[in-house]
């Protein structure tokens, strides 16, 4: 008993495992021209309706010569780009004041390359002009930056500030700030930035929907937007005709729910970026990737006229699986795939987690450009199962096994019982 009882039940755990770990998956599509043991599967537009928002519900499956069902490891990709923020040290050597202006001296280790400086004051509310310079010994200055605006707006109705110098990519040893103002800045620690991003790819979409309309009460713009199915979204570039200077809250939402009314339907929306639209800044806005259709941008005017707004474009990126198919248990040979049908990309569980794979922590060993594979029509799991899959796929199999599991496990313990109660008789 003490032997057995071990083995039943790692024989009753595999049993559930094996037909529990593809439950709830509502879709398959076949990869087609399987060749070797890298491949990359690009999205199709069409499958983001059926997948969760994280994608966490995309797996691999293989199919074995006996029919045994394995997960295939892969690394999810997208071509959006990748920003590095570095951080500089640097010495703020002496602070002086002549006429209204105010300089800030700063000296770095050494002459790093660095294209962004962050600033915060105390102050809260001000309109200044500042001047950025730069010297490799003191003795000649040039200019980096000059009758660059800055502004913080603190009342009742909006809380703004927009305080950081941006320019071309630089190399000084010694940085000179000049300020212009009436009264003496509170500046508080600034950060010496290195940004470089990658070069991304993103899509422009193109909206089935675009509606603009005024909402006096909430003193807001609102602009509904609809795409012609979900996608994946990243950024949002809004584009303004007016010329004055402007800075409005905004916030972008993204319908998760709706409802049926009298006259239609209410969609419930959840917030999915904040921000300001200013004159001062890109009106290029990014958040993080969401899957979404229909949206709504809102635009507080507060007591100011709306602005003109000459379009609204959402733009995602494109996204890439990668997959490895070299599996001791579906090839013997591990340079190369077995079997080229016996490959599925499975999907739509709302339950599933995203998984974890050890390839995610050895991206060097990723060929640079794994062979693309295509993906076969949609297959409705639910309808059409593959002929070669686990023989616990079936329910009545399932059942049965557990039950003739459970009656032997029962029989040896009530044999073992009885043993004792003999023992102890005797």
């Amino acid at each position: 008993m003490n032997k057995s009882t071990p083995l039943l039940l790692l024989l009753l755990m595999c049993s559930t495992f094996c037909f529990a770990q593809w439950q709830g998956y509502q879709y398959q599509r076949k990869l087609e021209g399987v060749s070797s043991s890298w491949h990359s599967v690009p999205l199709p537009d069409d499958i983001f309706s059926k997948l969760n928002p994280d994608l966490s519900d995309l797996r691999v499956r293989g199919i074995a010569a006996g029919g045994d069902t394995l997960e295939m490891p892969y690394l999810l990709q997208n071509t959006a780009s990748k920003t590095v923020v570095r951080q500089l040290p640097f010495q703020l050597l002496n602070q002086t004041s002549k006429a209204g202006n105010y300089f800030y001296t700063m000296e770095l280790p050494e002459e790093k390359a660095l294209n962004e400086i962050q600033l915060q004051f105390g102050n809260p509310n001000f309109d200044w002009r500042v001047k950025l310079e730069g010297s490799h010994s003191q003795g000649e200055w040039f200019t980096v930056l000059d009758n660059y605006r800055i502004l913080s707006v603190e009342n009742a109705y909006t809380d703004y500030s927009f305080t950081t110098l941006r320019f071309p990519t630089i190399r000084y040893k010694y940085l000179r700030l000049q300020i212009s103002s009436d009264k003496k800045p509170e500046l508080m620690p600034l950060t010496l930035l290195l940004k470089e991003a990658g070069s991304g790819e993103y899509r422009n979409y193109t909206l089935s929907l675009y509606k603009a309309q005024e909402n006096r009460k909430e003193k807001q713009t609102e602009i509904l937007l609809e795409l012609p199915q979900p996608l994946p979204l990243s950024q949002m570039l809004i584009q303004v005709a007016d010329t004055f200077d402007y800075y409005r809250p905004i916030s972008l939402q993204y319908a998760i729910d709706s409802s049926k009314i009298e006259n239609g339907w209410r969609y419930h929306y959840r917030t999915l970026f904040t921000g300001t639209l200013s004159s001062l800044e890109d009106s290029l806005f990014t958040f993080n990737n969401t899957i979404a259709r229909k949206l709504r941008l809102l635009i507080h005017n507060g007591s100011n006229l709306p602005l003109n707004i000459r379009s609204v474009q959402l733009q995602g990126p494109r996204y890439l699986l990668i997959t490895r198919l070299d599996t001791g248990n579906i090839s013997a040979d591990s340079s190369t795939a077995a079997v080229s049908d016996q490959y599925y990309l499975v999907y739509g569980n709302p339950e599933a987690s995203a998984p974890r794979y050890d390839i995610a922590l050895f991206p060097d060993r990723i060929p640079l450009l794994p062979e693309p594979v295509a993906l076969g029509p949609e297959d409705a799991l639910a309808k059409n199962l593959p002929a070669t899959s686990s023989l616990f796929v079936n329910k009545l199999w399932l059942w049965s096994i557990m039950l003739l599991l459970i009656g032997i496990m029962g029989w040896f313990a009530i044999k073992m019982l009885r043993t004792e109660n003999q023992s102890q008789n005797a």
